[in-house]
Parts: C-alpha cells; sequence; structure tokens
C-alpha cells in the first residue's frame, strides 16, 4: 500500500504541474474587424428556414489586430493592420428556437472562412462547434454568435511573430450585428451587417494557447514513474 500511495502522490503532483505550465502558456490572439455597415456592399446573413444553416457571404473585414502577441517587429509597423478581407460560413443545420423560443440555434459542421481576394488559399479556415442567433427585439436588430475552431495560413502567424505551425487548431469566436426581419424560427435575409459602435463592435476573436513541450515531457515522465511502481506494487 505504501508504495501505491506514492505512485498516487506522483499523479496527484503531475496532473498539479501540467495545470501550472498550462496556466503560464503564452496565448496569442487575432482579432479581426469587420468593416462598418455602410462599407459592407454585398454582405449578407441568411436563414432560408427550416433545417437549413445560417449563412454569412462576402462580409467585410477591414482590420487586423495581434492583441498581446511577441511581434509585430520591425520593419512592420504595430497594428492593427488595414485589411480588405472577406468573411464566409455556413453553420450546421438549424436544430431548434431554444428552451424560451427566442433565437435560432444551429449545429456543428459547416465551414468559415476569411479570405484576401487576391491569394488563393484563405487566411483562416475552419468549422463551427455552434452558431446561433438572438433577436433582440430592438428595430429588427440581431446578433449572430458562434463558437468555430480553425487553421491559419503561415504568413500570418509570421508576421506577427507567432512560434506556432500553420496546422495549429484555434479556438474562434464571431459576434456579429445585423438587421433582418422575422421571430425566431422564421427564415430572414439581413443586408445590413457589421453596425454597431466603438463600444459594440461586430468582430471576429481567435485565441491559441499551445501546450508546452516541456509540459508533455515532465508530466509524461512523472505518469510513467507512476505506473512503474504500479507494476511493482502487483508483483
Amino acid at each position: 500500500m505504501r508504495i501505491l500511495g506514492k505512485a498516487m502522490s506522483v499523479l496527484v503532483l503531475a496532473v498539479a504541474l501540467c495545470g501550472a505550465f498550462v496556466l503560464a502558456a503564452q496565448a496569442y490572439e487575432l482579432d479581426f474587424l469587420i468593416a462598418p455597415a455602410a462599407q459592407q456592399g454585398g454582405a449578407s446573413i441568411s436563414y432560408a428556414g427550416g433545417a437549413a444553416p445560417l449563412v454569412g457571404s462576402n462580409i467585410l473585414i477591414n482590420k487586423l489586430d495581434g492583441v498581446g502577441n511577441p511581434g509585430p517587429s520591425f520593419p512592420f509597423p504595430p497594428g492593427p493592420y488595414d485589411v480588405t478581407w472577406y468573411l464566409n460560413f455556413q453553420t450546421g443545420n438549424f436544430l431548434s428556437t431554444g428552451p424560451n423560443n427566442n433565437q435560432w440555434i444551429f449545429g456543428s459542421g459547416g465551414f468559415i472562412t476569411i479570405s484576401d481576394p487576391n491569394l488563393a488559399n484563405p487566411i483562416l479556415q475552419g468549422q463551427f462547434n455552434f452558431g446561433l442567433v438572438l433577436n433582440t427585439h430592438f428595430d429588427d436588430v440581431k446578433a449572430a454568435l458562434a463558437k468555430f475552431y480553425d487553421t491559419k495560413a503561415c504568413y500570418i502567424l509570421k508576421i506577427f511573430e507567432i512560434p506556432l505551425p500553420a496546422n495549429f487548431i484555434w479556438d474562434g469566436e464571431f459576434a456579429i450585428l445585423f438587421t433582418a426581419p422575422g421571430d425566431p424560427g422564421d427564415s430572414f435575409t439581413g443586408t445590413h451587417v457589421g453596425i454597431g459602435s466603438d463600444i459594440l463592435q461586430s468582430l471576429v476573436v481567435n485565441t491559441a494557447v499551445p501546450l508546452p513541450a516541456s509540459m508533455l515531457l515532465l508530466g509524461g515522465g512523472l505518469l510513467g514513474m507512476a505506473g512503474f511502481a504500479w507494476r511493482r506494487k502487483k508483483r
């Protein structure tokens, strides 16, 4: 029992140390700011009814900011950068109007991209965890909210000196204000996309918290020691 007790102590220590390393890991953030409604042109957010997904098309992103990241350094000026990129997305299918029948809830899957029309490959591409639309009951204003996961183009990571591979999975969220008539469950098409102010702004936020290799090595080593002690006890 003494060896088993030591093994359990090592396991607890491993978990505690792993947690400490996660808290100390560098978190990276990229913010994609959605242009004001007056600049949007042909942008739209729509739902066709029934089991159809939520669809966003040609939503202009006009600024990119690397919040709290190590870079950029010379020769790049500090952010935010002025860009002309486009957000397009399609969530999973419609699921319900929620427990209080006050929203449109959409499932996982689908796709999300942010693209530069001058480049062949997307700057950001991923899939949804979920999406929903809230009805504010104020002049037909609605809020499209979603959580997704994605990867980034290499050159964006290099500009902001983010030491992550291009296949690293980022966590993403967006909040986009738009106007469209309709109550939860109804179909709608909103073309006045990106309404807001300096305080309440539509944007896409991406964060990444890498898992340090030192944490994996230390945690794996400690767990291995615990396993060895357990095998000795069984003998």
